[in-house]
């Protein structure tokens, strides 16, 4: 693809040849510097058979040298200067440049490879009316930054030229840089409109308000979103909003939908004024607010063919929403470059399948494989609902569609059809004869349970040992190299008059020192986490990963303990670590019961850690010092 790539630009760059820059100076000079002598000169040069070259004198010698470099700077002619273009320009860009071109039936221009650069890479390269494509370093670069009239008031960052100013801003998110263009200083609020490229990525949640509740389950963090008036707001604040590449539209309960489209049509308003194509690359659609009409408004802007990343958090379908009737299907049809998408997974099964939406993904493509490099439907910010179990025959195919996933995430999958919520999970062998197809690009993947999590007037049901061996080892098969595995059992709440009615039954096991029930992980393994299982002590005898950083056990039996210091004996590089929660909704019903630890781990991180931040008590310290202090840990995560 690339070698096509370059040999069309190859001809679209051909110059024609033109006269010697040096030549064509030293004539100019000789003719502009005779005078008197030149004419007599030329008055003998009938005669002879070689006319006499004028002397070089310091002036024609500086128009040489001026000559030289006008030349130098002049357009590229080497297939070498469009490579370094070429270097920054990713896969979808250049697909869409060649596309274009062969459309129109018109060759690649230098200004459409510069305007297909990437905002951060934009600056590495001169504009469009300089004649240079690659900005020339001079030797004066190296030196220290000296102070300039770039800007004046500003305090010590006088002496910063725009683009170390830049770089400086850019570590902030949208919030911080906002607060220093409004509250630091009045010589701070010409940045917005001095500084490009500050308010061009507005998909961050940093506006979101975080607050730490403290309950009888728990500390937990509690995000409160924007309002869909104050994200109009702050696109009339920005700048220019023709150059807003990444948008994230939040809403609440009180939020009115006709003000999510109101923000799609000020976008594109902008985009159309300043006579720009929609190129909005990244869109977050977040709050109970977003409605099928809001899609809708996205489909209508061709808002889709430009998106790389697409994801809808906390919403809900409900007859008001519409959300679950073609809407989302609708706008993917569009997206031929889409590369992320984060959705609830309740969204995607409760009227469709898995396979409807990576369907309208490879039609947006006239059918070929999409770009999807990373599906997420276990987003923390999501929502479920009962019915959002995912069928294990259903992610067996998602490798036809997105053979380059690199993260898969699923909230709940199972052999059970939907409609069934009281069966039992079947044997294995009806709905795993066939193999998944191989992701061989995935480096992560997640589930978080296999069974429902709420049953009414009915006695849970569990999977077995040796169904939950088959699913791993029919998970495992199709992933050769994953570095995070994530795989949760699950458990089924049950109400205090049900419990006395039924029985919780026991978790299932994963195979262990019987070699028919063995399971082989892959040595390519960084992090590997078990949920909701009961292990024995030798489920991991003998097991070594070499690539190993963390290993984590919550809610996996009284033998976590033993187990991971068991296999400190083959990774002496990790520590184990303890999670000292002794109450709350954190645990699970089998270790409330049993009033057991919360889980384990061993890791080379250091200790205390929080590996859910989200969850302020569960805290894992270093095996020993369980009654350790970790007030700041704890105070750094509320910060």
């Amino acid at each position: 693809f690339f070698f096509k790539a370059h040999a069309m630009m190859d001809d679209s760059f051909k110059i024609p040849k033109k006269r010697s820059s040096k030549k064509r100076s030293i004539d100019d000079s000789a003719s502009g510097e005779a005078g008197p002598a030149s004419s007599a000169s030329s008055g003998s040069a009938g005669t002879s058979s070689k006319p006499k070259k004028a002397k070089k004198t310091k002036k024609s010698k500086a128009a040489t040298n001026k000559s030289y470099s006008a030349s130098s700077a002049g357009p590229p002619s080497s297939a070498a200067d469009v490579s370094k273009l070429l270097h920054w320009l990713s896969r979808d860009r250049l697909e869409n440049l060649i596309t274009t071109s062969v459309t129109n039936r018109s060759a690649l221009a230098e200004s459409d490879l510069k305007n297909a650069l990437p905002p951060d890479a934009k600056w590495r390269f001169s504009s469009a009316s300089s004649p240079g494509i690659i900005k020339s370093k001079k030797a004066s670069d190296d030196g220290p930054v000296k102070a300039g009239k770039e800007r004046v008031n500003t305090g010590l960052f006088d002496g910063l030229d725009t683009v170390i100013m830049t770089s400086i801003l850019q570590h902030l998110n949208v919030k911080e840089r906002y607060l220093c263009c409004t509250a630091v200083a009045k010589s701070w609020r010409g940045f917005k409109t001095t500084i490009p490229g500050l308010f061009v990525d507005l998909s961050d949640e940093s506006f979101q308000r975080k607050e730490v509740v403290i309950g009888y389950a728990g500390d937990y963090t509690k995000t409160e979103n924007m309002t869909a008036a104050q994200v109009l707001a702050l696109l009339e604040w920005v700048p220019d909003l023709s150059a807003v590449t990444a948008l994230r539209i939040s809403t609440r309960d009180s939020c009115n939908p006709n003000t999510c489209k109101a923000i799609i049509k000020k976008l594109l308003a902008a985009k159309k004024k300043a006579k720009k194509s929609m190129d909005l690359e990244k869109l977050v659609l977040q709050g109970p607010k977003i409605y099928a009409s809001v899609l809708a408004e996205a489909v209508k802007g061709s808002i889709g063919p430009a998106l790389t990343s697409l994801a809808l958090l906390e919403t809900k379908h409900t007859k008001q929403t519409k959300l679950a009737e073609g809407g989302v299907v609708d706008l993917l049809r569009t997206c031929r470059n889409l590369q992320e998408l984060v959705m609830p997974q309740a969204l995607v099964v409760e009227h469709s399948t898995i396979r409807a939406h990576l369907s309208a993904l490879s039609e947006a493509r006239s059918g070929a494989t999409t770009l999807l490099r990373v599906l997420d439907m276990n987003h923390r910010g999501s929502s479920t609902w009962g019915a959002d179990r995912l069928r294990f025959s259903e992610v067996a195919d998602i490798g036809k569609f997105a053979p380059e996933l690199e993260v898969l995430n699923l909230a709940m999958a199972t052999g059970i059809p939907a409609s069934s919520a009281t069966e039992s999970i079947p044997t294995p062998a009806t709905f795993l004869s066939k193999p998944m197809t191989e992701l061989p690009r995935l480096k992560e993947f997640g589930v978080e349970a296999i069974v429902k999590r709420h049953i009414w007037q009915a006695a849970p049901r569990y999977a077995t040992t040796s169904t939950v061996n088959r699913f791993l080892s029919w998970l495992l098969a199709g992933m050769p190299q994953v570095e995070s595995f994530n795989f949760g059992h699950g458990e089924t709440n049950m109400s205090q008059k049900e419990q006395k009615v039924y029985k919780f039954p026991t978790l299932p096991g994963i195979g262990g020192g019987d070699d028919d029930m063995s399971l082989f992980w892959p040595s390519t393994l960084k992090k590997l986490s078990l949920d909701a299982l009961l292990l024995e002590k030798d489920a991991f005898k003998s097991v070594h990963m070499p690539a190993l950083e963390t290993f984590l056990l919550k809610g996996c039996g009284p033998h976590m303990g033993d187990i991971v210091q068991g296999m400190t004996a083959n990774h002496q590089n990790l520590q184990v670590g303890i999670c000292r929660i002794t109450g709350g909704t954190g645990q699970t019903e089998y270790h409330k019961r049993n009033k057991a630890i919360h889980g384990v781990c061993l890791t080379k991180m250091e200790l205390p850690h929080l590996f859910d931040p989200s969850r302020r008590q569960m805290v894992y310290v270093a095996l020993g010092d369980e009654a350790g202090d970790d007030s700041e840990l704890k105070l750094e995560v509320q910060r």
